[in-house]
């Protein structure tokens, strides 16, 4: 397989964006599954001082008693159905891990061999020689890789200088699309440029995931941004723990 056929660009990359504080997805799951569980405690907890002051004040009679396995039986039914939802949601969670984890020793042993821990793998298509190529985004501890059936690429994050939010216009005729930095706050980004210190311009465009689509199909809310944007946070975390950012001795244009 070749490498990706990127883009050139003269002069110096454009100014960094602000660093991403929010948590990485992966952090915003453990959080919400944590909160998850102590609600559920919270709210067990609840019922059980709420039958003690009820049978207490009713003298635990039959009435009580009815009235108590009711109200059980209602708050087991919440809890088993919201534990089943959770349930679902992990084992697809689960099953798409060990997937990407089998693609990336499979696709690149030799960053494995040297200690490398996969963080992500998205679906997305990459510009080569100006055509959408369909393959993966695999982000690891130290490399943003992508791979596909014709092309396989491994980029140190050491070597990247700039990623910039960036839209994918559409042109006519089916031609490549026109890609240009997200020009104001409120247009939403669906691209990602990369600008390396080998003044090389790669360009990642429409991502997807399993776990995106997962999520909306059970309706979860643990995790919120789309797949481009939840690529975009956890690249630019491990970016910005591999090398300083600004990157020194890189001349940024004004």
């Amino acid at each position: 397989r070749s490498p990706i056929i990127t883009l050139r660009f003269g002069g110096g990359p454009p100014q960094p964006e602000s660093a991403i504080t929010d948590l990485t997805p992966d952090q915003h799951f453990e959080v919400a599954e944590r909160q998850r569980v102590n609600d559920i405690q919270a709210r067990d907890a609840q019922r059980r001082e709420q039958q003690k002051a009820e049978e207490a004040k009713s003298g635990g009679g039959f009435g009580f008693k009815l009235g108590s396995m009711i109200g059980s039986a209602g708050a087991a039914i919440g809890t088993a159905a919201s534990g089943a939802q959770a349930s679902a949601e992990a084992s697809v969670r689960n099953a798409h891990v060990n997937k990407n984890k089998e693609r990336f020793a499979k696709h690149f042993p030799q960053l494995l061999a040297a200690g490398e821990q996969l963080i992500t793998d998205y679906d997305c298509k990459v510009l080569h020689q100006g055509q959408k190529v369909t393959g993966h985004a695999i982000l690891s501890t130290n490399y943003l890789c992508f791979e596909s059936g014709t092309l396989i690429e491994i980029i140190p994050l050491r070597e990247i200088s700039c990623l910039r939010h960036s839209v994918a216009l559409e042109t006519i005729d089916n031609g490549p699309p026109y890609i240009m930095i997200t020009p104001a706050p409120n247009v939403i980004s669906d691209t990602l440029q990369v600008f390396t210190v080998k003044q090389q311009l790669f360009q990642f465009i429409e991502f997807g995931s399993l776990l995106v689509t997962a999520g909306n199909f059970y309706g979860s809310s643990t995790v919120k941004g789309s797949a481009f944007e939840r690529f975009f946070n956890f690249l630019d975390h491990a970016w910005r723990v591999a090398t300083p950012v600004p990157v020194p001795g890189v001349q940024y244009a004004a």
